[in-house]
């Protein structure tokens, strides 16, 4: 018995390594604290640019991870399609602010990246 209860508790020492060892998370150097925090400041205001229609549609879709019945509910629209349609609207605009600002595409495409 006391064999047994000497291996329970070394597979729970393992168990407990494992864990910690996947809560570690290392330090960013600042330098980049610094660059991913102006890189989503410079995303923040291509979405503002968007209007505030767009801007609720892709935060609750891609932030959120809603559904687009939730969406629906959220924005008063009339159907799931009209989210849709809206949505892809939104998105085709944002793609256009970036195709006029390289360097914030640039910048955008690290982040998702990086």
């Amino acid at each position: 018995m006391w064999l047994n209860e000497l291996k329970r508790e070394g597979r729970a020492l393992v168990r407990e390594e494992k864990f910690e060892k996947g809560q570690e998370r290392p330090e960013m150097d600042f330098g980049l604290q610094l660059d991913d925090r102006e890189g989503k400041q410079a995303v923040i205001s291509v979405v503002e640019q968007l209007g505030e229609t767009c801007k609720k549609i892709l935060i609750l879709f891609y932030y959120e991870n809603l559904p687009m019945k939730d969406i629906v509910g959220a924005t008063n629209f009339e159907n799931e399609q009209v989210v849709r349609n809206k949505k892809y609207k939104c998105l085709k605009q944002l793609e256009q602010l970036l195709e006029a600002n390289p360097t914030l595409k640039e910048t955008l495409k690290n982040l998702l990246h990086g």
